[in-house]
C-alpha cells in the first residue's frame, strides 16, 4: 500500500512468508481506522505512555521517531526498540503497557481506542490480519535486539544496529542517517556511550564506515560491513 495523505493513518505493509509476500491494510481499512482515531502531535522528549499504565489505546506513528524502553533497577533505560513512521505501538499484557514510550523528535500520531479497534477487527478478518502482521513485526524486532546484544564484539553490535536501519528505514543503502543519539544507540545495544564511540572509531579506522555531517554514516566497504553485521570480526 502506498502512503496515504498526512490526514490519514499510515501502517506499513509487512513482509512475511518464504516468498516475501507482504500484508498491509487497504485504503478502505485505513479510512475506517481514521474514523475511530484522534490525530495528535507531540514535541521531542515527551512521554507517550508508561510501562504498567492502563492500556486503553494503541498508537500509529506517521511522522518522527519514538523509543520504547524499560527502566532497570540500576537506573538505566534499557531500550527495546525504536519506532518509525508506519509502526504501531502500545503492546500490552493484561491491560497494561509492557514498555514506556518516549518521543525522540517531534511526532505525529493517531491515537486509536482499543475497545473500538477490537470490535472493528472482530467484524473484519482482513483488518485483523493486517494488524496481526504488524504486531508480529514488533515482536520480531524485539528478537532482533536480543541477537544484537548477544554479540560480545562491540563493533559488531554497532554494525548490526546500522544494518537494521539500512534494511528498514533508508533508501540509500550506502548512506545511513542516524535518527537517534549515540546515548540511545548505546542503550539499545547494551554498551556504554564510550564503548559505542570506540566501536565507531574502530570501524572508521578500518575503512568500513565514514562519519559525515548531520549524523550521517557512509558505508565505505559494503562487503566488510555485511561480514561484521552478520557476526564476523575485522
Amino acid at each position: 500500500m502506498t502512503r496515504p495523505s498526512a490526514d490519514l493513518p499510515y501502517v506499513r505493509a509487512i513482509s512475511f512468508g518464504p516468498a516475501g509476500q507482504s500484508a498491509g491494510l487497504t485504503r478502505r481499512d485505513i479510512e475506517r481506522l481514521a474514523l475511530i482515531s484522534t490525530r495528535m502531535r507531540l514535541g521531542a522528549h515527551r512521554q507517550l505512555f508508561r510501562r504498567g499504565g492502563r492500556a486503553d489505546y494503541i498508537y500509529n506513528l506517521t511522522e518522527g521517531v519514538i523509543k520504547s524502553f524499560r527502566d532497570t533497577p540500576q537506573g538505566r533505560k534499557r531500550v527495546v526498540g525504536f519506532l518509525f513512521p508506519g509502526d504501531l505501538l502500545g503492546l500490552a499484557r493484561k491491560g497494561k503497557y509492557v514498555n514506556t514510550a518516549e518521543t525522540l523528535t517531534s511526532v505525529t500520531l493517531f491515537k486509536v481506542p482499543l475497545d473500538q479497534l477490537r470490535a472493528m477487527a472482530q467484524r473484519d478478518s482482513s483488518l485483523a490480519f493486517g494488524l496481526l502482521c504488524n504486531v508480529t513485526h514488533s515482536l520480531r524486532e524485539a528478537q532482533r535486539r536480543m541477537l544484537v546484544v548477544s554479540s560480545a564484539y562491540a563493533p559488531g553490535r554497532v554494525a548490526m544496529f546500522l544494518n537494521m536501519l539500512r534494511e528498514f528505514h533508508t533508501r540509500n543503502v550506502q548512506r545511513i542517517t542516524l535518527p537517534v543519539s549515540i546515548a540511545d544507540l548505546a542503550d539499545y545495544v547494551d554498551l556504554s556511550t564510550e564503548a559505542v564511540n570506540r566501536a565507531i572509531r574502530e570501524l572508521e579506522r578500518s575503512g568500513v564506515i565514514a562519519r559525515q555531517a548531520g549524523r550521517t554514516i557512509r558505508i565505505m566497504d559494503p562487503r566488510l560491513f555485511d561480514h561484521i553485521a552478520a557476526g564476523g570480526h575485522l
